[in-house]
Formats: C-alpha cells, structure tokens, sequence
C-alpha cells in the first residue's frame, strides 16, 4: 500500500513539475525580443524550474553531513529559483486570466451585436407589405408583358387610353408585390444567417451578465472587490503549481523512508541450550567490601563483545568520527564494562584533541550499535559491556569502585 501511494504521488509531482516547466518556459519565451533571446529565456526558466524540485534534496543532504556552507547555499539557491519560478507563473497566470477575461468580453460584444441586429432585421420584416412568394409575382409579371399592350405602351411609360392605363397599373401593382416579396427574402435570409452566428456563440459566457462568473461569486461571498479576488485568484494557481513542484518529491519520497539507514542484524550467540540464559558474573578478583555484601544480580546479555566485533568488522561501517575513536582508543575485553556517560566523555576529550567535532550523544550511541558493541541497563545505568579503555584503567579503578566485570 505504501508503495502504490508513492508511485501515485511520484505521478502527482512529476505532473506538477512538468506543468510548472512549461510555464515556466512559455513566460521567459514571451521576454526575448528575438527568436534566439527567447529561447534561451525559456530554457533558463525551465532549467531554473527543475533545479527547485531537486534542491532540497541536497539541502537536506548537507545538513545531514553538517556541511553548513553549502547547506547555506543550497538554500539561498532554492529561495531565488522558488522566487523566479513563482513569479514566472504569476506573470503566466495574469496574462493567461486577462486573455481569457479579454476573450469573453468580445464574444460577449459580438453576441450583443449579432442580437441587436437580430431585432432590427425582425422588426424591417414586419414593415414588409403582405405579399404572395415572389415566384408566383414573378410568373404574373412575365404574363403581363407578353400582352400586347407592352409593346403598345413601350413597356409602359407612354399609357394614354384607358385600357392601357389600366394595365399598366396591374404591371406596377405586380412589380411593387415583387419587390416587397424579394425585399422579405433578403430579410428571412439575414435572420437565418444571424441566428446560425448567434447558435454557435450561445455559451454561458455569451448569456451570463458577467465575464467572469467565479470572480463574482467569490466577491459576493467574501465581500472583498473583484480586483482583489482575482489577484488572490492569480496567487493561488501559481503557489499551486510551484509549492507543488518545489516540495512535492520531497515530500512524496518521505513515505518511502529512502532516508533511514539499513543496520545489520545483531549477532546472537550460540548456547548450549535454547533456554540458557549468558549472565553477568563476578570476575576472579574481588569487589570492594560493600560490594562483596551485596550480591550482584545477573544481568543477560546477547553475545560475547569479541565475537559481535569480529561478526560487526565485514560491515564495513563509514570512517566516521566514532569509528576512528573506536578503533583507536576502545579494546575488546571480556567481563568489561564501561557507563555510557564515562565513554563519551572520553570520546570528546578524543575530539578535542584531534580538533574534531564530536557527534550528539544519541548518534554516538548509535554508531556505537552499529558497530557491534553491546549495552545494557544496571543499576539505573546505561552500560556498555564487553570493551574497555586501557589509557584510563587506572583511573577507572581508582574513581569507580562500583564497576563489575562480565564473564561469558
């Protein structure tokens, strides 16, 4: 499951990256005065855009290794590409809301004017005279010329007598219901044609009483001006897509823990007996009286320290700070035990003299771990059993009486 949900989240990032890239790359290309300034703007911009997804690996990285200087760096690295990289969107967010706001605003003008000349060609159609369909007058005007009088009346304009006056009023009556019948179908065609245009601008941007809906809306709800809700707009889409790109593989790559590191298995003694228990026994030269009084309580322990050293020495660990003390100030020995507090202790005094900073104690617990050197708790008292420290064994006799000794 948590593999599935890492490679969705890989997914989600690289989506995120490669949408930030691209706007990225399409606003450093709308800067270059040339064909060749803008390309190399654009891939700076999208050069700059994948080095912030990748930085805070090494950030995290150098701060691991205690290297500020570049830890310094690596941030200040990040903050510019994530600044760049953020205003870069912004400037693509502003222009890409102002041409589509822009775009609105005409089809909405064109949609006005394809209606207002949609009620004018209407209204003309209903000042058109009653006529029959303009085939028919046309049939009935050819008639009429075919008469005898057309020629008589020399296509009447010279109607003298009676009976050609009257003709010529029947061809004038037919060529007025003519033109009032072709004038309609000039009319009925710009309607069809406007309303073909007003069909395919009908959208809701074209019927709505604004350009931008959401804008609106957010402004009614939060009561803020348009101006103010449309940068907010702008801002969010670009925190989106940049946060989303800068920290998303981090932050996916967590849930696999690529982080933590593999430790080997503690080796376990062979006993005799499954169920036998290795105890802490006194060792052949005695304790001082008040401890020879008391009885010590046995205390288990996994293996013998010489046997976790030689089992721990193919591991190979890094050379690090603990490990050279390791091998150069502690010894193996068998029945020995030293307090935690007494051996780091003598690790930053190592330190100091060899001009090295020494780790926190916790870590310097475990590296010890890893090394193979075994602990255990006596006495309230963290121990460190099976090694022990020649350059301070007088002293640790001297000062710490209530130290026992482990025998296998």
């Amino acid at each position: 499951m948590r593999h599935a949900l890492g490679v969705l989240g890989v997914m989600a990032a690289s989506v995120l990256l490669l949408v930030s890239a691209a706007m990225n790359w399409r606003f450093g290309y709308s800067l270059g005065h040339s064909e060749f300034d803008s390309q190399l703007l654009g891939l700076a911009s999208a050069s700059s855009d994948c080095l912030k997804a990748l930085i805070p690996f090494f950030l995290f990285a150098a701060l691991r290794n205690r290297q500020w200087s570049q830890a310094a760096a690596a941030a200040l690295l990040w903050g510019v590409c994530l600044t760049y990289s953020l205003t870069s969107a912004l400037g693509f967010s502003a222009m890409n809301r102002a041409d589509t706001t822009g775009q609105r605003v005409a089809e909405a003008a064109t949609y006005g004017d394809l209606k207002s000349e949609l009620d004018k060609a209407r209204e003309r159609l209903n000042w058109v005279p009653q006529h029959r369909p303009a085939d028919m007058v046309a049939q009935e005007v050819e008639v009429l010329k075919q008469n005898r009088r057309w020629d008589m009346t020399k296509s009447c304009t010279d109607a003298t007598a009676g009976p050609s006056k009257a003709y010529c009023g029947q061809f004038h009556e037919l060529l007025a219901e003519l033109g009032a019948a072709q004038e309609a179908d000039k009319l009925q065609t710009r309607i069809d044609e406007v309303r073909t245009k007003l069909t395919a601008a009908t959208s809701g941007v074209a019927l709505a009483s604004t350009v931008d809906p959401q804008v609106d809306t957010l402004s009614n709800l939060s009561g803020q001006t348009k101006s103010i809700v449309q940068t907010g707009l702008i801002l969010m889409v670009a925190l989106l897509v940049e946060l989303g790109s800068a920290l998303g593989f981090y932050v996916v790559f967590a849930n696999w823990r690529i982080y933590e590191t593999k430790r080997a298995p503690v080796p376990v003694a062979k006993t005799e007996a499954a169920s036998e228990t290795i105890v802490i026994k006194p060792a052949a030269p005695a304790l001082p009286a008040v401890a020879e009084q008391t009885p010590t309580p046995a205390l288990p322990i996994a293996a013998n320290a010489n046997d976790n050293r030689q089992a721990h020495a193919m591991l190979q660990a890094p050379e690090g700070n603990v490990a050279r003390y390791y091998k150069e100030k502690v010894v193996s020995s068998e029945g020995a035990n030293l307090t935690a507090s007494e051996l780091y202790e003598d690790y930053t005094d190592w330190c100091n003299d060899n001009g090295k900073e020494p780790e926190a104690l916790t870590t310097f617990g475990r590296d010890l771990s890893v090394l193979g050197v075994q602990k255990i708790k006596f006495n309230g008292k963290m121990r460190y059993i099976g090694i022990k420290l020649p350059h301070r064994e007088r002293e640790d006799a001297k000062h710490r009486p209530d130290k026992v000794s482990i025998a296998a």
